[in-house]
C-alpha cells in the first residue's frame, strides 16, 4: 500500500497544471479549466507543442483513490450512524454541514486514538443574554 501512496505522490508532481485554452492571450481566462471543443483545435488534438489535457493517465492507481497522504482511507462523518466506520486504520474528516455543537459531540465520542483531520478548537464562552 505504502509503494502505491509513493507512485501516486511521483505521479502528482509531474502532472502538469492544466490551463484553459489561449489562457496566455486573454487575461479573462487566467483562472479554470475548460476543455477545448474547436473543430479545428489544435490542444484538443493533442498536438506536440500545445498545452497538455487532463486525461486518465494522470490519474492515481485505483488502490490508493480516496486514501489520504498518510496512507489510511478516509472516512467522512455526516451523522452519528457514520461513527459506525470509524476504526483505528482511518482518519476522520468531520462534513462541513455540522455545527460546532455537533461536531464537539462527535469528537469526544471518536476519542484521541483516532485522527481527525479537522477538529474544532473548544473555545468556549459565556453567551450574553440582553
Amino acid at each position: 500500500m505504502a509503494d502505491k501512496i509513493k507512485i501516486r505522490r511521483d505521479k502528482k508532481r509531474k502532472k502538469p497544471n492544466f490551463h484553459r485554452q489561449e489562457y496566455t492571450r486573454r487575461p479573462a481566462f487566467t483562472d479554470g479549466w475548460r476543455a477545448p471543443k474547436g473543430i479545428r483545435s489544435k490542444m484538443r488534438l493533442g498536438k506536440k507543442s500545445k498545452p497538455r489535457v487532463p486525461s486518465c493517465g494522470y490519474g492515481s492507481p485505483n488502490e490508493v483513490k480516496g486514501f489520504h497522504p498518510c496512507g489510511k482511507p478516509e472516512v467522512l462523518v455526516r451523522c452519528e450512524g457514520d461513527l459506525v466506520n470509524v476504526n483505528d486504520n482511518v482518519v476522520v474528516r468531520l462534513a462541513r454541514r455540522l455545527g460546532k455543537k455537533k461536531k464537539l459531540e462527535f469528537m469526544k465520542k471518536i476519542g484521541e486514538k483516532i485522527r481527525i483531520l479537522n477538529p474544532v478548537k473548544d473555545k468556549s464562552k459565556p453567551v450574553k443574554k440582553k
